[in-house]
């Protein structure tokens, strides 16, 4: 594969009430992924080698809302609770496919001899995965600080040009916090996680 997305994003937040805020980022997603398989006979002369190419172009807005909440308890005392959101999101697709035989020359390079199949620019629709992350820490100002955070990306819903992928919801969770001194800041932390690959009924 080769390739990615870039976003482009402007954000903004808001105070709705003393301690609590909201925001929002407003994103622009653009790229192009291309899969290739291959199928190749370096040592044989008597067959073609074969080329199956797939390319998705998106683009597309998308979007994501959140909350904070701050609360103080006495002069040095924080709580802190936050919490962002995503929706299932379709953006616009484009994608092309070509499938061809072919030989390597003497210096590598590649000598098309037939094409199986071509289809160019179908329109389609890629459904972006929906995914939630909270968190909330404690702690009093220059002195110490601990914390949890949360994460799920609901990747089952993922659609491309109305075909699921194998990839599976994942999640992700953080514990972490700091010690401050007079010379040092001792920060210590653990994840655990799952991600949306499976590879032979085994989740990484």
């Amino acid at each position: 594969g080769e390739g990615g997305l870039n976003k482009f994003f402007v954000g903004a937040g808001f105070k709705i009430y003393k301690g609590l805020s909201a925001g929002l980022n407003l994103s622009y997603l653009f790229g192009t992924i291309q899969n290739i398989n291959s199928l190749e006979f370096p040592y044989g002369t008597n067959y073609y080698n074969s080329k199956y190419i797939t390319s998705r172009t998106a683009s597309g807005v998308n979007f994501n809302l959140g909350l904070l909440y701050e609360k103080s308890f006495g002069e040095e005392r924080k709580l802190t609770a936050g919490f962002t959101f995503s929706p299932n999101t379709p953006i616009n697709g484009l994608k092309n496919q070509s499938y061809y035989n072919y030989t390597l020359s003497v210096y590598g390079n590649e000598i098309q001899k037939d094409s199986v199949y071509s289809e160019k620019e179908q329109d389609g629709t890629i459904r972006m995965p929906s995914y939630w992350r909270t968190g909330i820490t404690y702690g009093v100002t220059d002195n110490w600080m601990a914390g949890v955070d949360f994460s799920y990306h609901n990747w089952e819903n993922y659609e491309s040009f109305g075909v699921q992928d194998s990839l599976q919801n994942s999640y992700s969770i953080q514990v972490g916090g700091l010690k401050s001194t007079s010379k040092f800041v001792y920060r210590l932390g653990a994840r655990y996680s799952k991600t949306y690959l499976e590879l032979r009924q085994t989740r990484l």
